[in-house]
């Protein structure tokens, strides 16, 4: 409820220096829903603009508990730009539990989203004690284009997540 959020991934006065994704790769964002809510925009931090960006191949989305993408929406203007960023995606009515943020971009020059100090994963801590399927931050997918209709969630890899923030509302 802080900042008028259903959800977010971290409190954002936590969020550090803006991290690089690769192109193709999909980033999984998990969030906890406390109580039922229904959202309808999608928050995040842009620290460095991308550029190059391959029309159609940037989206963020709203994927479900059992890995299905319920909304997604083009975030090519907002990874353009920097600062705090939204997008507008379907509202969709989520019971309490879990839901997960998606984000894909293809461009030659990548944005750096906000994510959590420190961002390297090397130790595991962002998804220790938790399965693939339940991993708080993953990449689900490379050299993709398009997010897929739902996603296996028990596929998920940690290796190079990020800790990107990530807000509902």
């Amino acid at each position: 409820e802080d900042h008028g959020l259903a959800s977010w991934a971290f409190d954002p006065v936590a969020a550090g220096l803006a991290t690089q994704t690769t192109s193709g790769s999909i980033y999984l964002v998990r969030l906890p829903i406390r109580r039922a809510a229904t959202v309808g925009t999608i928050w995040f931090g842009i620290g460095t603009a991308a550029s190059g960006i391959t029309s159609g191949q940037a989206l963020a989305g709203l994927v479900g508990p059992t890995g299905t993408v319920l909304a997604s929406a083009s975030i090519a203007t907002q990874i353009a730009a920097t600062g705090v960023q939204s997008v507008t995606v379907t509202s969709q009515a989520l019971a309490q539990g879990y839901c997960w943020v998606a984000f894909l971009v293809v461009a030659s020059t990548m944005p750096f989203f906000a994510h959590a100090t420190p961002a390297a994963n090397a130790t595991g801590l962002m998804n220790v004690n938790l399965s693939a399927a339940a991993y708080r931050y993953a990449i689900n997918g490379t050299s993709q284009t398009a997010l897929p209709g739902s996603f296996t969630l028990a596929s998920n890899s940690q290796t190079n997540a990020k800790g990107i923030w990530v807000g509902l509302s």
